[in-house]
């Protein structure tokens, strides 16, 4: 993760709130005294302190607005970095644990772009991802937990079973073959439907596509890394838009 960004800093316009407040507390002040006490000589000072105060006041407002607008900008800028440095590192990780997969400077440009206009819809999301070795997704997870998702793992069925079961989830990514079951992914997909636990939208993402007869019920399957994100973002835009 990039360390200038977790490093602590004032923003600067917390900065300008508080002298807004200050200036703010000070013409007030002035111009209570100057009205309370109109005979004193020292009136027509406070009188025009006072004044000058709720002028400062204006142009600190003015400057808070510009700040806020251009600390908007930078937060977007380094967001769309991070999003863009992150799913860079994913399928650089995808293509040299999978040889045989190709992922073109296009196809990656295109979920790129897409995943910069999508992102502020992932705020919330709440996603639970099936796997027995989740460390072979470290990349997809410090990408999602980025645009703001909450990601919550399960390393077997009977876990994530638990986890429906109390918690309400967007989506579901999970694997096809753990716990000795080459098939464990799908049996437990159907198995839910069965109970009448349906799973939310599924998105299998497996170390190679298995596709069985049941594989359509699911909302996706896949072993691409760019894929596994155009179906998530597909997922997200149907959900945002209800």
């Amino acid at each position: 993760m990039d360390k200038q960004l977790n490093s602590p800093r004032i923003p600067m316009r917390l900065i300008v709130v508080a002298a807004t407040i200050f200036f703010c507390l000070l013409a007030a002040a002035s111009l209570v005294y100057s009205a309370l006490t109109p005979e004193n000589w020292l009136s027509g000072l406070f009188l025009n302190f006072g004044t000058e105060m709720l002028g400062t006041v204006v142009t600190f407002v003015v400057i808070g607005v510009i700040i806020g607008g251009r600390e908007a900008q930078q937060r977007q800028a380094e967001q769309e970095r991070l999003i863009s440095n992150l799913l860079k590192e994913e399928i650089h990780k995808a293509l040299t644990s999978k040889p045989d997969l190709v992922i073109s400077a296009t196809e990656l440009s295109i979920v790129e772009r897409r995943l910069e206009r999508v992102a502020p819809l992932f705020e919330g999301l709440r996603i639970l991802w099936i796997d027995d070795t989740p460390s072979n997704n470290i990349y997809e997870t410090n990408l999602l937990h980025e645009l703001g998702a909450q990601v919550d793992t399960s390393l077997s069925s009977d876990e994530a079973a638990r986890q429906l079961d109390i918690m309400r989830y967007d989506l579901v990514i999970t694997d096809m073959g753990r716990e000795q079951n080459n098939s464990e992914g799908m049996d437990f997909f159907l198995l839910r439907s069965q109970q009448g636990k349906p799973l939310p939208p599924t998105i299998f993402y497996m170390g190679y596509v298995k596709y069985t007869e049941h594989t359509g019920k699911a909302f996706g399957s896949t072993n691409r890394p760019d894929e596994l994100f155009h179906l998530i973002m597909d997922i997200v835009e149907r959900i945002r838009a209800l």
